[in-house]
């Protein structure tokens, strides 16, 4: 049986560990969340913005969910550009800018998303006004390649309720208002921003013939990048590093001058597949060759996924460059870096 047929999609399904805004404490895993406990809530009809009770807690097993990544600076390293997301199920309603509910599979990246900050809330008023008073950016949509346990609620009086720390207001229940949206379940690699990424220890090829950690790579760092249209090399400046909690991690095994070698990245990463083009890593096949800084190519021999059960792995890392999409990594594989592909 498909999942859609026992699953109610009219419903706001969120992963387990996302939290939500609760009463007296901070942002609570909706996975532990119980009846009778209160809630941040948004009032549509009137404005108000309070608590109210959970009146119903629903769970769905083995149910395909999509990532939405947002982000900002990094409070640990000010050289780091912080990608966090929302995971849940692709027909989670969230409220656009001059656009109002959307779902998330038709999000696009450059919409943006109304958030609310907790420190502007003050119990018993009506502050419709303060709704506004942050935003995030949609940086990025792509599938998690993963089959999870979700969570949804019903509250008390009202249908919204706020996720996340930075306080996403969810739609609990779409009544079917939202079904006749365009179905997207093929995101476009054009609408949206590439997510990729490698573990802080893999090698890029830097200025000097020499290569560096990713983790040891700064704004200003000037790493080889490949015009995909010349094939000329040259080296540019790294603007952000960017850093994740990745979607789930791929090993890509290849034959490398007779020798074995391999690189592990998120699934979302792009390779240049001869023939093809930027491909992502989970679209790549045994057999398929790839790029390299030089202009030859490599076979890929071995593809498995590195981490299968875990909600979150490690810390990847991107690149975003001057004037390219792309970089050099280990044994000079031609990848795409992070980019904007925001709607004109």
């Amino acid at each position: 049986m498909d999942y859609r047929d026992k699953c109610n999609l009219d419903r706001a399904w969120l992963m387990g560990s996302t939290p939500v805004l609760i009463k007296n404490g901070p942002p609570e895993e909706i996975q532990y969340l119980q009846l009778g406990q209160e809630v941040l809530s948004h009032c549509e009809q009137t404005g108000e913005i309070g608590f109210r009770k959970i009146t119903h807690i629903f769970v769905q097993e083995d149910v395909p969910t999509y990532l939405l990544y947002y982000g900002g600076y990094s409070a640990e390293n000010a050289n780091d550009f912080e990608l966090r997301s929302i995971e849940a199920e692709p027909s989670l309603a969230l409220f656009v800018l001059n656009k109002g509910w959307t779902l998330l599979r038709n999000l696009l990246a450059g919409d943006v998303v109304k958030s609310f900050d907790l420190t502007c809330f003050s119990p018993g008023t009506c502050i419709a006004d303060s709704f506004s008073c942050a935003k995030q950016t949609v940086l990025g949509i792509a599938p998690s390649g993963l089959n999870r346990k979700v969570f949804s609620l019903a509250l008390e009086d009202f249908d919204t309720y706020f996720v996340r720390e930075e306080g996403f207001l969810v739609l609990e229940q779409t009544n079917g208002r939202l079904m006749l949206e365009k179905r997207s379940s093929d995101h476009d690699a054009t609408r949206h921003s590439n997510i990729g990424g490698f573990p802080s220890d893999a090698l890029v090829s830097i200025k000097g013939g020499h290569k560096s950690e990713m983790q040891f790579i700064m704004p200003g760092t000037e790493v080889l990048s490949r015009c995909v249209t010349t094939g000329d090399l040259r080296y540019r400046k790294v603007l952000r590093r960017i850093v994740h909690e990745s979607m789930p991690a791929y090993y890509l095994g290849y034959d490398f001058y007779g020798q074995n070698q391999g690189v592990v990245a998120a699934i979302g990463q792009q390779f240049f597949v001869s023939g093809s083009g930027w491909t992502n890593l989970s679209e790549i096949k045994i057999g398929d060759l790839l790029e390299v800084n030089d202009g030859s190519t490599i076979s890929v021999k071995i593809l498995k996924k590195e981490v299968d059960e875990q909600e979150h792995y490690f810390n990847y890392c991107m690149l975003e460059i001057e004037g390219s999409d792309s970089y050099c990594v280990n044994d000079g594989l031609y990848v795409r870096g992070f980019a904007l592909n925001f709607p004109s």
